[in-house]
């Protein structure tokens, strides 16, 4: 790798890192539900399969899934990722849904049965967002552990134009995290079944999801849209709150 795109990186690294725990030091967060991942886990302490969105995730990364395994991608930027979590306390996995997809299933399957909590963005790597896919449902039907959605939001962030709208939260503020009931699917489940729990897995993170935003009423800076595709941002998102609206 060029000496130049070396110190980027860790430059990246340093900053990424600084950032983060500059904007999570300076807000109060509160989470509701955390007594349903203990329910979830069971009188034998089981791990467990936490799952969200892309975009509103920065609360539940720093607040909520400390010490879990989540999926990096191979990419450059997936490396700077990979190295700012790792520094967080979190174990990773390399792979996306294209690339080394099986030895993901495989890795944190692996993890789970080992007893790590796995923390899964359902409508990634690329989107659509607010769109599940099935891996979560299927790590559950693989492992027998449950699936527990969690969503968040803060009084005030910075939306990007990125495919999930990600957002940054503002330093001195407000989040909250909330916890849905966990969802279990059985280990004998069919392709159909498969696709019912994922199905209503995505319904249920979208009005957890709505919940929270219309609790928060969050104040949204934002760039205003200009592309076409921008404009549409997938319809499933429109009206999933109203500051995003």
């Amino acid at each position: 790798m060029p000496f130049k795109k070396r110190v980027q990186m860790i430059m990246a690294r340093v900053l990424g890192l600084g950032l983060i725990h500059f904007i999570g030091k300076t807000t109060f967060c509160k989470k509701v539900g955390q007594e349903k991942i203990d329910a979830a886990r069971g009188p034998d302490g089981k791990p467990v399969i936490i799952v969200l969105f892309h975009g509103p995730h920065f609360p539940v990364l720093y607040w909520g899934i400390r010490g879990s395994c989540i999926v990096t991608s191979l990419s450059a930027d997936g490396e700077i990722l990979t190295d700012i979590v790792t520094r967080l306390g979190y174990s990773t996995v390399r792979g996306s849904g294209s690339r080394g997809a099986r030895r993901v299933v495989i890795q944190l399957t692996r993890k789970l049965r080992e007893g790590v909590d796995v923390a899964l963005a359902v409508d990634g790597p690329k989107g659509p967002a607010f769109e599940a896919k099935a891996g979560a449902v299927l790590l559950a039907k693989l492992t027998g552990c449950a699936i527990v959605p969690v969503a968040a939001c803060t009084k005030t962030y910075w939306r990007f134009q990125s495919w999930d709208r990600f957002r940054l939260p503002l330093p001195f503020n407000r989040a909250l995290i909330c916890v849905a009931d966990p969802i279990t699917v059985p280990e004998n489940a069919s392709d159909e079944m498969v696709e019912v729990e994922r199905a209503n897995l995505e319904r249920v993170l979208l009005d957890l999801q709505k919940k929270v935003d219309d609790d928060m009423s969050s104040l949204v800076l934002r760039l205003p849209d200009r592309k076409p595709r921008d404009k549409m941002y997938h319809q499933k998102s429109a009206n999933l709150t109203r500051s995003d609206s």
